[in-house]
């Protein structure tokens, strides 16, 4: 297989447009009486689907086998900021007086095709019981191969930190697998020759679409269905809800479609790639970082405080010329509650006994601030004597705050000690363990949306870090969001963390800048025990520097 080179973004690389370079020619075929389709690119078989299914009053429906009953069909035509489409509307009855909608939208002057479920009426009684899977289907997308002339490929995105844990796998009867569930991103499907890549993702409501592949389907040259619709745990669904997915499809390799996929993304949620890079002080100053990998990650110099040992490192850098502007505190600065949640996102006195204000007015560098999941004992929360709704998970002792207002203050109070960006760490585990964000439909967005009005009313950027794919889509609805850790975490010459080519392509396409994290830019710094499983310390600090440079993220060194 050709094989997927992750490139590098330089802040000066030529931006395609969606709308320039060659467009494949795309037809669409549906079957006016099932709603099945196929798809042929420049004249070749690509896709087809056909069953189309919805969870409803706690039973699955299904167009193959008459439960789900089309009501009505039409054909009409419009236009919106992607330009002029051509739209094959059905209408599925899912108990009396309501309905199921489902439309394709085929584009005239972008090569796309958006795959619409509308909810009019809502429904209930949704959830599939599977978390992992998927409550409504549509589009389904028969994962077969087209011929030995015509072998296909798959980038499938998957994991945390940008989709760390992508795959490329062979499309057709030899997939056995694709990733599914909460940690499934965008797939970039690539004919063997490169000539044509279709992208595919969700395109609204991005925190409660799911992809879900199922063997249940394959038969001779057929590995199985990739599904596409609502999480499966969504206990219902609002009353006029849309769901949508998108396919893409570009010549010129995954590069430029993944470009192309992301411009149109960002076109039509109004979101800026330039000005999400020109806004972000991290990604323009360089930084000096307390993340894990550091040389004082939860370790000080002897006998003194953080303080102390931040500003000394400071006066360091200021008498040998390393122009730091900001420093990165991690999580070891504030008060964490039950299972190591936060409890209340302010200074301890016995990290800093002269406040973190007093830090930030004696060097003057700006705050990346880390945070993670909420405690259920936050004492932010009115359940624990605190101002704020909070939606307390009693199975899990996480916690999530529920208003706009406490964003504002979190964050407003914030501006005191210099915090100019807030990281939000451990997203993943926020949205695994408060089981509301995957039973409702809109709560997952509402949480992002609000932490993001927050940034942007207080001058802030957001660095996402520990995201599921699904984080980093809902990105382009929040123009506060400006960068993502794109690998694990640091940990001298172990590991090739460093490593962030593929996570790049996603996260560059999006407009958020990708980090990969601190270095060590001397090899040797003993004196430290948390590191002395690596004795050889770190050989590879140029490479790392470089890495971190060409990712046009933040430049953070972390040495003693």
């Amino acid at each position: 297989w050709p094989r997927i080179l992750g490139v590098f973004v330089l802040v000066a690389a030529a931006q395609q447009c969606f709308a320039q370079g060659k467009l494949p020619t795309v037809d669409l075929a549906i079957d006016s009486t099932s709603g099945k389709y196929a798809i042929s690119v420049d004249g070749n078989a690509w896709f087809s689907g056909d069953d189309i299914k919805l969870w409803s009053s706690g039973r699955e429906l299904k167009v193959s086998d008459g439960t789900l009953k089309m009501n009505s069909s039409r054909t009409y035509v419009g236009s919106d900021e992607m330009g002029k489409f051509n739209v094959t509307e059905f209408s599925w009855d899912i108990e009396p007086n309501h309905l199921f909608v489902t439309r394709f939208r085929q584009y005239q002057e972008v090569a796309a095709i958006v795959f619409e479920q509308h909810f009019p009426d809502g429904a209930a009684a949704t959830s599939s019981g599977n978390r992992e899977g998927v409550s409504s289907v549509f589009p389904s997308i028969d994962v077969c191969d087209l011929g030995a002339a015509s072998r296909r490929g798959v980038l499938a995105y998957d994991g945390d930190m940008v989709g760390d844990g992508n795959k490329v796998v062979e499309w057709g009867e030899k997939t056995n697998s694709l990733p599914s569930g909460i940690n499934a991103g965008p797939l970039a499907v690539f004919a063997e020759d490169m000539s044509t890549t279709a992208v595919i993702s969700s395109f609204s409501n991005f925190m409660a679409a799911q992809n879900y592949f199922s063997t249940k389907n394959a038969r001779n040259g057929c590995g199985g269905t990739l599904e596409l619709g609502m999480m499966g745990n969504v206990s219902s669904i609002p009353m006029g809800y849309t769901l949508e997915h998108i396919m893409t499809f570009k010549a010129d390799g995954v590069n430029a479609a993944m470009l192309a996929w992301g411009d149109v993304l960002l076109s039509r949620y109004g979101k800026n790639r330039r000005d999400s890079r020109d806004t972000d002080f991290t990604a323009n100053y360089l930084g000096y970082s307390t993340d894990n990998g550091a040389y004082y990650y939860y370790f000080t110099e002897d006998g003194k405080d953080y303080g102390e040992t931040l500003r000394d490192v400071a006066k360091y850098a200021a008498a040998v010329g390393i122009p730091y502007r900001w420093v990165l505190l991690d999580s070891w600065w504030y008060y964490k509650g039950i299972g190591d949640g936060v409890k209340n996102w302010t200074a301890m006195p016995s990290i800093f006994p002269e406040g973190l204000d007093a830090l930030y007015n004696s060097t003057g560098w700006m705050v990346q601030g880390h945070n993670r999941y909420w405690a259920s004992d936050t004492t932010y929360a009115r359940q624990n004597g605190g101002d704020w709704n909070f939606l307390i998970d009693s199975e899990t002792n996480y916690a999530l705050p529920l208003e706009q207002e406490f964003w504002d203050y979190l964050l407003g109070s914030s501006r005191l000690w210099g915090l100019r960006v807030y990281e939000q760490d451990w997203l993943d585990d926020e949205y695994d363990h408060v089981g509301a964000l995957t039973s409702d439909a809109t709560l997952a967005r509402t949480w992002l949306m609000q932490m993001g009005e927050a940034a942007s009313r207080n001058g802030m950027t957001i660095q996402y870090c520990m995201s599921h794919c699904r984080h980093i889509m809902q990105s382009v609805e929040i123009p506060s969001v400006t960068q993502a850790r794109a690998s694990g975490d640091y940990h001298q010459g172990c590991s090739d963390q460093w490593d962030v080519g593929t996570t790049s392509i996603f996260a560059d396409a999006l407009a958020v800048v990708p980090t990969k994290d601190n270095y060590w830019s001397t090899t040797l710094q003993p004196g430290n025990p948390k590191y002395a499983h690596c004795p050889q310390g770190e050989p590879w600090s140029r490479l790392n520097a470089a890495v971190s440079s060409f990712t046009a993220g933040p430049v953070a060194p972390s040495d003693a």
